[in-house]
């Protein structure tokens, strides 16, 4: 039992070796970088994280629009940070539905699900759609 511990944490402290330390990144949400620049001038950050929905990236079938992303990338290149894309295929507000239009059809049984969010103990439900499977 002794070997195998002394194995464990030999493994354990032989990995630390080579990690790379942390990085803070700011959580933008949907906003893009430009909306967000004093914050991401701040030499701490290392990067911006922001979340595209597939409805954004696809507004016609087949049809892709990449230019919010190529703007965020290069804006963020600008000031030497790093851009960690979320893609979204789920909302959290009814008001929000992330998927294309045309899977909103009955060629594709509507493309989404109502879908309740718990956020918590006294916290109110959230509901939003996701994305069928």
């Amino acid at each position: 039992m002794k070997k195998i511990i002394i194995l464990i944490v030999s493994f354990m402290a032989f990995n630390l070796c080579f990690a790379s330390n942390p990085e803070l990144y700011l959580f933008l949400g949907g906003d893009s970088a430009k909306d967000h620049i004093k914050e991401i001038d701040n030499p701490p950050v290392k990067g911006a994280q922001i979340v595209y929905s597939w409805k954004r990236l696809e507004p016609l079938e087949d049809s892709y629009d990449f230019s919010a992303i190529e703007e965020d990338y290069q804006l963020l290149k600008k000031y030497h940070k790093k851009l960690f894309v979320q893609l979204q295929d789920k909302s959290f507000e009814i008001k929000h539905t992330p998927v294309p239009k045309y899977l909103q059809s009955d060629v594709y049984d509507n493309g989404v699900l109502r879908q309740t969010d718990f956020a918590g103990e006294g916290q109110p439900l959230g509901a939003g759609w996701v994305t069928k499977q």
